[in-house]
């Protein structure tokens, strides 16, 4: 899908600056709604209430202060390590909530760790190695740094694995995106390369 410069909304204010960083392969990946968004050539000033980043092993420190000039207040950490260090951060971009995960190395991969959710208690997620080997996607000249197909649909998979049975439709749409993703990037892969790995913390 083409985008005009016209056609820029909020989001692409943030995409703009984060583009902008250097060097922005190095820092900044997005995940989530937005980077599915990207990859699969939807809309991008749907409304999204957060920004999901994603730092490279020891690289945190850095990113937040390259984010300084979108996000210059202090950062709140919601999840931290037995050590103290910062696993998840959160913060503000006008209206929009920006989190930052902590990528850590694993013998075939990467993990990250998620906050509570319903009566889900905090988990960490398994990621592959590709996590951070996907090439920057350009729209209308702006290169837009994601991560993995396979990374974005092991999350789906995992967030539709461990949603509390109350909410069917978050599920629904979990495994709407899953087939999506599936379908566009990842047809050879297996039901159980899909499968995501996740342990209880």
């Amino acid at each position: 899908m083409l985008y005009s410069r016209a056609m820029r909304g909020p989001m692409w204010e943030i995409l703009d600056k984060l583009a902008a960083l250097t060097p922005p392969t190095l820092f900044v990946f997005i995940m989530g709604g937005l980077a599915e968004d990207v990859l699969l050539g939807q809309e991008l000033d749907r409304p999204h209430k957060d920004l999901d980043l994603l730092a490279r092993p020891g690289t945190l420190a850095a990113l937040t202060a390259q984010l300084a000039s979108i996000q210059p207040d202090e950062w709140a950490v919601v999840l931290a390590g037995v050590s103290g260090q910062p696993l998840m951060l959160r913060g503000q971009a006008g209206s929009l909530e920006l989190e930052i995960y902590q990528a850590l190395p694993e013998p075939d991969g990467f993990s990250i760790e998620v906050p509570p959710q319903g009566p889900a208690g905090r988990l960490r997620l398994f990621l592959p190695a590709d996590t951070f080997a996907y090439p920057p996607t350009v729209l209308d000249g702006l290169a837009i740094q994601t991560v993995s197909p396979l990374s974005l649909a092991l999350m789906r998979a995992s967030s539709a694995q461990t949603r509390h049975v109350d909410v069917a439709e978050k599920r629904a749409r979990d495994l709407a995106v899953l087939e999506q993703l599936r379908a566009a990037f990842l047809s050879t892969h297996t039901d159980a390369q899909l499968k995501p790995r996740v342990e209880p913390v």
